[in-house]
This record gives C-alpha cells, sequence and structure tokens, in this order.
C-alpha cells in the first residue's frame, strides 16, 4: 500500500515538471513569434496667422509644435486660441509617416471690423473749450483697431489723432472716425457756439473770463428795457457798437478792508516802507453811521480812485514784483503816491501786458455784471453771448421791481439796515460766480467819464479796430471816473445792471469801494 502511494506522488510531480516545461516553451515561443512594436516618431504642428497689410499668412515660429506619436497613426494636433484671430478652417489629421517627416499646418484668419461707432453723435462746445469722442470698434477682438479722425471744416474744429475735439470758431463741421480696416466710419455733428466762457474761482479768488471771439453786440440793435431812457441806464453795451473785450480775471468778491489794510500796512510801515508809497486815505472797515458792528470782511471804503491806483501798485509790487505794475507814468515810472492827480499822469500803453493788480475797465465789469453764457432766461442776445436784461440787479431772476429777487443778490436800500455787509453773503452769485456786483458798496471802474449821463461811445474812434471797439478805456475829455453797481444806501434802480455813474478821481466816502481785476 505505501509504496503504491509512493509510486502515485511520484508519477504526480513528474507531471508536475512536464507542465511547467511546456509552458516556458510556449511563453518563449510567443516572444520569438511577435512582431516588432513601432517606435514613437516626431512630427510637427505649424500655425500660420494672416497679415494685416496683404492678407497672407506667416508662420509663428515660437508657436511651431514638435510632438511625438507612432508611426502610421493619425497625428494629435489641436487649434490654439491666439487672441484677435480664429482657425481658418478646420485642417486634416495626417498619418505619420515612417521617418517621422509628418507636418501639420492650421491657418488663422484674422478677426475683421464689422463696425465701429462714437459715444456722441451731436457735440456742442463753446470756441476754445475741447472735448475728447471716444470711438468703440466692433467686435472688440477685432485685430487692426486703427482709426483715423477728420473734420469736414478745420476753421471751425478740429480733431487731434486720439480724437480730441477743439472748437475754433462759431459754425458747424462733421467729425469723422473711419477705421483701418474695412473703413468703416462713424460721425459726430459738431455745433461751435461763441458765448465766451467763465472759469470757476481759482485760489487767488478770481474768475477767468473768456469774452466771445466775436463782437459784443445787441442783435437787431435792440438792448432791450431799461428803468428809464437815459445813457445813464443803457450800460456800454449800446445799439450800433461792436465791442471786443480780451480775456481778463476779475475777482470773486470786492477787495475786504483787510486785504487792504494789509498791502497799506506793507506799503507804508512795512517791508515797502521805503518805496515811497503816499496814500490821501488810509481806508475804513465798510460803513455804518455808527461804525459798530463792522469786520475785516467788510468791504473796504473811504478810498478814492487815487488811493485805489496807486494800492493796485503796491499789491503788484509786494506779490509779483514792480515789473508787473500797471500804472506808470511816460517815462515808465511807477506811481506810488495818490495825494497827486495820478490821472493825468497815467500813460496807457504803459499798461499793455501787465498782469498786475488792476481796476476793471468799464466794459469788463459790465460784461462780467451781466454774462449768462447760453442762458437765454431774463437776457438779451449781444452776438452769440446773452446778457442779463439791464432793468435787472445783476444775477436777479425778475427785474428792479422784484423786492424779492433783488435781494437775493444784493445788499440795498430794501435789505441793508443802513450798513454794508461781509462780502460774499448774499445768497445767490450772478452768472460769472461773482458777488455783490449789485448793491454793498460802488465799485470804481478805471475809464473816464465826462457826465454821468454821457454817451460811452464818445471816443471810441480812439479805440476801434476793423469796425470794432476793441477794450475801451472811457472818453478822453473829462475829470470824473466811473461807479458801478450801486450800494447799500441805494435803491434797487440804482443796483440795475445798466445804471452807470461817476465820481471825482479824489472822492473817497462810505458808499465807495472797488474790485480787482488782472490781465491773465
Amino acid at each position: 500500500m505505501k509504496k503504491l502511494k509512493s509510486r502515485t506522488k511520484l508519477i504526480t510531480i513528474l507531471i508536475m515538471l512536464i507542465s511547467l516545461i511546456g509552458c516556458k516553451d510556449n511563453i518563449f515561443l510567443a516572444k520569438m513569434l511577435r512582431k516588432p512594436k513601432p517606435q514613437a516618431k516626431p512630427y510637427k504642428v505649424e500655425h500660420y496667422k494672416q497679415n494685416i497689410a496683404d492678407n497672407k499668412y506667416t508662420l509663428v515660429k515660437a508657436d511651431t509644435q514638435k510632438l511625438f506619436g507612432k508611426t502610421g497613426e493619425l497625428t494629435k494636433a489641436v487649434a490654439k486660441t491666439y487672441p484677435c484671430f480664429k482657425p481658418a478652417k478646420a485642417f486634416s489629421q495626417a498619418k505619420i509617416k515612417a521617418d517621422g517627416s509628418t507636418i501639420i499646418k492650421i491657418y488663422y484668419d484674422k478677426i475683421e471690423v464689422s463696425g465701429i461707432s462714437l459715444n456722441k453723435s451731436e457735440l456742442v462746445l463753446n470756441v476754445d473749450k475741447t472735448e475728447p469722442l471716444k470711438a468703440t470698434i466692433s467686435p472688440s477682438n477685432a485685430l487692426n483697431k486703427k482709426i483715423s479722425w477728420t473734420s469736414s471744416d478745420t476753421a471751425v474744429a478740429t480733431v487731434d489723432k486720439n480724437g480730441k475735439v477743439t472748437a475754433v470758431k462759431k459754425g458747424k463741421a462733421t467729425i469723422s472716425a473711419t477705421t483701418a480696416d474695412g473703413k468703416k466710419t462713424a460721425t459726430c455733428i459738431m455745433t461751435v457756439t461763441d458765448t465766451g466762457s467763465v472759469k470757476p474761482v481759482d485760489a487767488e479768488g478770481f474768475v477767468e473770463i473768456t469774452p466771445p471771439k466775436g463782437a459784443i453786440e445787441p442783435k437787431d440793435g435792440k438792448i432791450g428795457a431799461t428803468v428809464e431812457d437815459k445813457n445813464y441806464y443803457k450800460g456800454v453795451f449800446v445799439a450800433n457798437r461792436k465791442v471786443k473785450l480780451s480775456p481778463y480775471k476779475i475777482a470773486e468778491t470786492e477787495v475786504t478792508y483787510k486785504l487792504w489794510k494789509e498791502v497799506y500796512d506793507w506799503a507804508t510801515t512795512g517791508a515797502g516802507k521805503n518805496k515811497g508809497y503816499v496814500f490821501a486815505n488810509a481806508g475804513r472797515k465798510g460803513s455804518k453811521s455808527d461804525g459798530s458792528g463792522m469786520t475785516e470782511n467788510h468791504p473796504v471804503t473811504y478810498v478814492s480812485w487815487r488811493d485805489v491806483i496807486v494800492w493796485c501798485n503796491a499789491y503788484t509790487e509786494k506779490t509779483k514784483g514792480e515789473d508787473d505794475c500797471v500804472y506808470r507814468d511816460s517815462s515808465d515810472k511807477i506811481l506810488r503816491d495818490s495825494t497827486k492827480a495820478v490821472e493825468n499822469l497815467i500813460d496807457i500803453t504803459k499798461m499793455k501786458g501787465k498782469k498786475g493788480y488792476r481796476l476793471p475797465t468799464e466794459a469788463e465789469w459790465e460784461y462780467a455784471a451781466r454774462w449768462q453764457g447760453s442762458k437765454e432766461e431774463n437776457a438779451i442776445q449781444f452776438g452769440s453771448a446773452w446778457l442779463t436784461k439791464l432793468n435787472y440787479l445783476s444775477g436777479a431772476s425778475a427785474d428792479y421791481n422784484s423786492t424779492e429777487a433783488s435781494k437775493e443778490v444784493a445788499w440795498y436800500r430794501a435789505n441793508s439796515e443802513s450798513k454794508t455787509h461781509e462780502v460774499g453773503t448774499t445768497e445767490k452769485a450772478n452768472g460769472s460766480g461773482l458777488y455783490d456786483m449789485s448793491g454793498n458798496v460802488w465799485e470804481w471802474c478805471f475809464d473816464r467819464i465826462g457826465s454821468w449821463d454821457e454817451d460811452p461811445t464818445g471816443s471810441d474812434s480812439e479805440y476801434t479796430v476793423a469796425g470794432v471797439v476793441t477794450d475801451p478805456l472811457g472818453v478822453s475829455a473829462g475829470s470824473d471816473r466811473v461807479g458801478r453797481g450801486g450800494g447799500w444806501d441805494g435803491s434797487a434802480e440804482d443796483c440795475s445792471v445798466g445804471f452807470r455813474d461817476d465820481g471825482s478821481p479824489y472822492d473817497a466816502n462810505g458808499g465807495l469801494g472797488f474790485r480787482l481785476s488782472c490781465t491773465p
């Protein structure tokens, strides 16, 4: 029995050994019969972008790809994403050659402009003003976004390469933006007005006024209603008179006692005391019968026209230097003594080009008091500008008969309580952003006036250029000087923008003050 079991085990072992040997032979045989495994071969994918200039395609070398695949298989090539381009068409996937020389080329067309639009189809600008136009290209991912800008009339308006439009003179022009790609065009109708402009108050307390480039003259010769049919209620922009003013600055408020005293002290006892300044009057804080309640911010009063001329030179010399002093005699000597008749010494030819402080001319004063730009309400058209009607107070919403409207813009008999008030404290400023152009104190102007009812055109021939009275300085005869605006003790009629008054250049009283001006 034992022998039989041993014999059975032996047979089993032999069978297992024979099986193992047979299995190894099969693996070896399979290896011998299997085909060689294909090796990965390199192939190229090239990307070509369309040119802007000639629409041909150029290889993008930096984006040429070197990929690997098995011989005989299809390549694996995928289009890339390029800004402003799109794949031109589907490309064929080639089989990889045995030597790896397969090249797949992918072409990309530029995205073309389909349209252009502007942010404004119409634009209104005043002469010398600028504004940028913004062009939008469609689609936003178009390749060639170059634009050319043109104006149909460069005498009216110009446009630069960036779309900034400049108004040149009154009229109309078409501003066009045209694409380099496809020649698509968008337009804006440009209307240029000539109403003049006013810049906001600057750090020194001045507004800069640019009058119209054209003449200031009443449309159809009509100056509108006046308080009375008298020359002294008609202002200086009268019928049959064309006036042109150069740009100028004018103070937001009347000169305060504080500023007056600061300059007066500098000139008489301070650093400027050796300059030779002499004043006939020291000035006072505002005006009230008993003098109470007057502060440094009230307008200076009790100053004569002569005092003001000399003070303007002192203020200029103190802050800007003597080269800019405006008022000089024929020998170019700066006028520094108001006890003398400086009105007879001033050489007006020496005033030109000087940037120092000065009195406004009467035309400058009135234009600043009446200017409303393109606002037609309560105004009369003069050239391209609209000026407040002559029987209104400066900045008022109704004529002088309206106490309510007059009180909003002026300190005068109806609301002043028989005294001056601190400057700039009325409810409203006028159209130029100025306060107290009506009421508080009368304001000296530079101009000479023969009498208070004198026609302001008497010496126009001295200032006329090509038929236009340019920067007039008043009549040439007479000793008095102009006062405008009315005061705290006057009627609403006297505070109207058309009312003209006169005073002796040596007058100094509680109703007289002044406002500064200068040339930009």
